[in-house]
């Protein structure tokens, strides 16, 4: 399991970027939605990290959806199915582990449906900025929309 070891809890030290103009997904295939770029070495020692929540809906159809979280190169997908007339609440939170590794831990609410938590790792230079941002996968436009996203430094 990614989240193995000791890793101090940071404390939340402020809000970096907050959006709320709604943006959907357009047709078939992968659209960004919300994004944020974490500036150079926001994360230039362990136990540092950020906390991305974010919220949007889905279409009231039987359409496959799919909510995916990005740290840079690193994607976390949140879930795949087909979801009618939904709200849904994100959790993403990425903790500096060692020098360009970092372990993310997300959580994904529906309505009406249970939780899904995952964790991985990852390998983004601490040192660049990284691109942090939730894309969507859909059928037909605003199959899933963004509604809004709040990102934490953790220090």
């Amino acid at each position: 399991d990614a989240l193995g070891g000791d890793i101090t809890t940071p404390s939340v030290i402020g809000i970096v970027n907050v959006q709320f103009t709604a943006v959907g997904n357009v047709g078939a295939g992968t659209d960004d939605l919300m994004t944020y770029t974490l500036p150079a070495n926001a994360l230039n020692a362990n136990g540092r990290g950020v906390r991305v929540t974010a919220w949007g809906d889905h279409a009231a159809n039987a359409n496959s959806k799919q909510v995916i979280f990005n740290f840079g190169s690193a994607t976390q997908s949140l879930a795949t199915e087909a979801v009618n007339d939904a709200s849904w609440w994100a959790t993403c939170v990425v903790i500096r582990s060692a020098v360009d590794a970092q372990i993310i831990a997300t959580n994904y609410s529906r309505t009406g449906l249970a939780d899904q938590i995952a964790d991985s790792t990852a390998t983004q230079d601490d040192g660049a900025t990284v691109v942090i941002k939730f894309t969507a996968v859909g059928v037909a436009d605003n199959d899933i929309r963004q509604l809004g996203m709040v990102t934490e430094l953790l220090y």
